[in-house]
């Protein structure tokens, strides 16, 4: 995906202002700690809190996977990108009403539809209901033909963008 900054009021209407941009091996640490807040409903496994997967953050970052929300020069929001699918959505608690999780969503939709012309993906949890809830806001619809570990589900961010992405 293309390297770009967006300015979340006037890209996405998100009550506040922020930026969103690609993650840099500096801002590891950061998106770490911040993935660890979430780590019940993620869900990440308790040894997400050592060294190896700090180093497999600061590595997705040196990739460019992740893509951060800032506000204030604070980490507001991370968002890791396998090609069309969203991994590891997560927004600071400060900041969960700003409606960041939802302008890291519709920024990789935009970047797919640009780059891949195709929809988005998401895996999530049965019990990550806030998640769910928001993926229907925004048109994502659950495919069951999409294999997913576990009992993970998986959304895709249209019908037609589903049908779009098979052929």
């Amino acid at each position: 995906m293309a390297s770009c900054v967006a300015t979340l009021h006037e890209s996405f209407g998100t009550r506040a202002t922020g930026v969103i941009r690609r993650a840099t091996v500096k801002d590891a640490e950061a998106i770490h700690a911040l993935l660890w807040t979430a780590k019940d409903d993620i869900p990440l496994k308790d040894h997400f809190s050592n060294d190896i997967y700090r180093g497999w953050v600061r590595e997705q970052c040196r990739k460019r996977n992740f893509w951060i929300v800032e506000r204030d020069d604070q980490l507001a929001g991370a968002m890791m990108m396998q090609v069309d699918e969203i991994r590891y959505l997560v927004t600071a608690a400060a900041h969960r009403k700003a409606r960041f999780a939802q302008a890291l969503i519709e920024h990789a939709k935009e970047q797919v539809r640009k780059k891949y012309r195709s929809g988005v993906w998401a895996q999530v949890k049965p019990s990550n209901m806030p998640i769910i809830r928001l993926l229907e806001k925004l048109n994502f619809v659950r495919d069951p033909d999409r294999v997913a570990p576990g009992d993970w589900i998986c959304y895709c961010s249209s019908e037609a963008d589903r049908i779009m992405a098979r052929h």
